[in-house]
């Protein structure tokens, strides 16, 4: 999740809601919001780590770190621990992260689980690809909120 205000207000509901959520990315400041959730049930926070990344290291925002070896554990990990999953504004990795997700979900290899695009910011690329999966007469599975 970023610093935008989505990512922090949607932080803080999920806080409030008693969530836990976990992250790929552990430079994440709308976590404090989440940490500091002013519900007495706020959930944990998680920094899915890799020791690819060297210099990444979980934040103080992070309540459990779980560090793994590779850039594909780290991936796969994530992907295993969600039971949903909201994309925010990202860049190539990110990219790839829901390229994957999306991918395991179409192909059954993962049950399905809700995929939620953060604000804008992915419309494009999820219209596309659409388009050639409609045309494709493939099942499409996309949330974009």
């Amino acid at each position: 999740m970023g610093t935008t205000p989505k990512p922090v207000a949607l932080g803080e509901r999920l806080a409030e809601a008693g969530f836990a959520v976990c992250s790929g990315s552990v430079r994440v400041a709308s976590w404090k919001p989440f940490r500091a959730g002013r519900s007495p049930r706020a959930g944990k926070t998680y920094g899915i780590t890799a020791d690819f990344f060297s210099a990444a290291k979980a934040n103080a925002w992070i309540d459990v770190e779980v560090r793994m070896k590779t850039w594909d554990e780290r991936l796969f990990e994530l992907i295993e621990l969600g039971n949903g999953f909201v994309v925010c504004k990202g860049g190539t990795g990110t990219l790839a992260e829901l390229a994957v997700l999306w991918e395991m979900q179409n192909k059954a290899v993962i049950k399905r689980r809700p995929i939620v695009a953060l604000g804008d910011f992915w419309t494009p690329i999820l219209s596309r690809v659409r388009e050639v999966e409609v045309a494709a007469n493939k099942n499409v599975a996309t949330a974009v909120g």
